[in-house]
């Protein structure tokens, strides 16, 4: 990197490099935070507010039974290589998104589009059938199966962006406010302000750096010398020093952790069996005393914050004479010992501490015995992807501020559904409210869903965690907000 860009350009520390940068495979939010700098789809987020604002689209409109979506896209809206954005390449790349070879784990996203389901799900074959209709180089017109209350939310997700599938690297060419420079193991993903972008004058950076630092001792360092301007995901045991320094931030964030239960597997597919353990579960020990990080403990799986969304009546709550209860009535005790189980995680941020945590709780309370199970990011998101672990923890952060977002994860067909569990009712409830545009009657149908999803327990929620990070005060821009997103064509640097 040159030397005058090692000074100017941001600095953001990642705690590996990224699995992948395709959009339509990138599962992290380390691939995210890059690709919503590469990647601009048909609208993108205020960074304060989260107000859906215009993308490549300048405008849209919408008819009034809430079908049909007309996008009017920019004409100076270009890719990194000079080439104007065209409605064919939303085409091609929502396309590319459903098709099946593709395999993408958000195709979901697009699941309310007219035959979009179908088309994924290999029984539509013609994509020209599709409610996708290019009407000419700057029109895109996207027919849905119902009204989508939260449509708009989805179109900024970086699996909505476009592509150029020709690119022998998909991230070689970009729409967004920055492209891809370089890629090392050592100095991590360098991006530069893309001269193309039809907003770049409103770009203020020249490019970031996102640094990958396994070690936070020495990512810390790095950061004292300004070699790093932004560190989040701070370990939790450093959280009680660091929070009194002047740089530190911290705030609430739609996401929820919580361990998912492998269901296909003897004898975690015993209901008794899972909703014993999620009785057993101290939240409150998880929250204040081993990560000390002002987590909330939580025992839903919906975060708290969404207007008009109220909790189901029962959250999972640690009881545990109601633990031993069902673990005997699931057939274990002292006569029948409970096998060796594992628990899978990953070697970064909170894992391995909450893996420790947890294995040490259902030791003392139920008297079973586990293993920790930790591997890195890359090996980690495989074997949750295989299905090849007892329980694995792990979190999700809303995509956009709605119930379905953490709800329909949970449907039988659903390839986030790492749990493998399946129940007619609760697919019937979610479909149902994904229909209804009544919001007090949505809500009911989630929430009525969301009750049959904590007494089944195929997950076992445990908290809702608050965003740690340090920012050198000299950056400017970066807001904290509950959907964790910061695009990065509204940072900028007051370094002198």
């Amino acid at each position: 990197m040159p030397a005058e860009a090692s000074h100017t350009f941001l600095k953001v520390h990642i705690q590996s490099e990224p699995l992948t940068l395709d959009p339509a495979q990138a599962t992290g939010i380390r691939e995210f935070q890059i690709l919503q700098a590469l990647f601009e789809g048909l609208t993108r987020y205020d960074p304060q507010t989260l107000k859906i604002l215009p993308g490549v689209a300048e405008k849209w409109e919408i008819s009034a039974d809430g079908l049909r979506y007309h996008f009017f896209l920019r004409k100076d809206a270009k890719w990194s290589d000079g080439k104007p954005v065209t409605a064919a390449d939303f085409f091609n790349s929502w396309e590319r998104l459903l098709n099946p070879k593709t395999n993408s784990p958000y195709a979901f996203q697009l699941f309310d589009v007219k035959g979009g389901e179908a088309y994924a799900k290999g029984l539509l074959k013609d994509p020209a059938k599709l409610g996708m209709k290019v009407l000419s180089p700057t029109e895109f017109a996207v027919t849905l199966e119902r009204p989508v209350p939260y449509f708009l939310s989805l179109t900024p997700f970086s699996a909505l962006a476009p592509v150029r599938k020709e690119a022998k690297e998909i991230y070689a060419i970009s729409n967004g406010p920055f492209h891809f420079q370089s890629k090392d193991p050592k100095e991590g993903i360098l991006l530069e302000k893309n001269p193309f972008y039809w907003g770049k004058e409103n770009v203020r950076l020249p490019g970031i750096q996102f640094r990958p630092f396994g070690d936070f001792a020495t990512a810390l360092k790095f950061y004292g010398r300004t070699g790093i301007d932004i560190m989040a995901d701070l370990p939790p045991q450093q959280v009680p020093i660091l929070k009194f320094r002047y740089d530190y931030r911290s705030g609430p964030v739609f996401r929820t952790e919580y361990f998912v239960i492998n269901c296909k597997k003897p004898p975690f597919d015993r209901t008794e069996v899972r909703q014993a353990l999620a009785f057993a579960m101290q939240r409150d020990v998880m929250a204040n005393r081993v990560l000390q990080r002002g987590d909330l403990p939580y025992g839903f799986f919906v975060p708290p914050g969404l207007v008009g969304y109220k909790s189901p009546a029962e959250p999972q709550t640690f009881n545990l004479a109601k633990a031993k209860e069902l673990f005997q009535k699931a057939g274990f005790g002292k006569t029948q010992p409970f096998p060796l189980f594992k628990i899978h995680a990953k070697n970064e941020g909170d894992g391995k501490l909450v893996a420790e945590a947890a294995s040490q709780m259902w030791q003392k309370n139920l008297g079973i015995p586990s293993q920790l199970f930790v591997e890195d990011w890359g090996h980690f998101i495989k074997t949750r992807n295989n299905r090849q672990f007892d329980l694995s923890w792990g979190g999700w952060v809303g995509d956009y501020l709605d119930p379905n977002t953490f709800l329909e994860l949970w449907t039988s067909d659903n390839r986030q559904n790492h749990a493998g569990w399946s129940n007619p009712k609760y697919d019937e409830l979610i479909h149902k409210a994904q229909a209804e545009q009544n919001r007090e009657e949505r809500f009911r149908f989630f929430r009525e869903a969301e009750q049959i999803l904590i007494q089944e327990a195929p997950i076992i929620p445990v908290l809702v965690p608050t965003k740690n990070y340090l920012i050198q005060p000299y950056v400017k821009g970066y807001y904290p907000n509950l959907l964790d997103i910061h695009p990065l064509r509204d940072v900028y640097s007051l370094r002198p």
